[in-house]
């Protein structure tokens, strides 16, 4: 699928999931995750993860493990919202970070699976924006949490285009990437996805 498709498609789940967050009730937002949840899950076993092992090796299950660690850890160890500036600046900082990764798994460079990645990014907007609406919002405010969205989308549209700029001498480290990536989406998919969303995640956290 084409990149710029998928950030555009990524930026409308990020708005999507904050409308939701705000005006639904928690039925349509509870089912609205557990579509998210299944989706992630089957594009990652059936379509990317293979994918990876194919051009990795038993390396990639090491990768993926680790990204899983990494995201599981960080929800573990979040202590709670705090309205300081300085957590604001912090959450929009590590949210532009973690967004231009996000960027860089929708680029396809021709791969069927790395473009089911990219899909799962997408899905995985519209919790995120849910997060961003409803739990960041009483956490930080509402310029916080607006700062936060906006460095979401510009780190995503950093992160797409910056890519086709690497040389393919880089592709393995790019493949290294997605398979953190995946590892991080799985903890995230698979925790709740209607609390805030983790720094070194692209998924929130209670």
């Amino acid at each position: 699928m084409n990149t710029i498709v998928l950030v555009l498609l990524s930026l409308l789940a990020l708005t999507f999931g904050a409308v939701v967050g705000r005006r639904a009730g928690g039925a349509l937002r509870a089912a609205v995750d557990g579509f998210v949840v299944a989706a992630i899950g089957s594009l990652v076993v059936f379509h990317v993860f293979p994918h990876l092992v194919g051009a990795l090796g038993p390396w990639a299950l090491l990768v993926v493990a680790l990204g899983a660690l990494g995201g599981w850890l960080h929800k573990r160890g979040d202590a709670g919202g705090t309205r300081t500036p300085a957590f604001g600046v912090a959450m929009t900082a590590t949210a532009f970070a973690h967004a231009v990764v996000d960027g860089v798994a929708l680029v396809g460079h021709g791969s069927e699976s790395v473009s089911a990645l990219g899909i799962g990014v997408v899905l995985h907007r519209v919790p995120v924006g849910v997060a961003i609406a409803t739990v960041l919002h009483e956490r930080v405010g509402k310029r916080a949490a607006l700062a936060t969205a906006a460095a979401l989308a510009i780190g995503t549209v950093v992160g797409s285009f910056g890519a086709h700029a690497v040389s393919e001498s880089a592709g393995t480290f790019l493949l290294i990437v997605q398979a953190l990536f995946v590892g991080v989406l799985l903890a995230a998919s698979m925790s709740s996805t209607t609390g805030c969303p983790a720094p070194g995640s692209s998924g929130p956290t209670r």
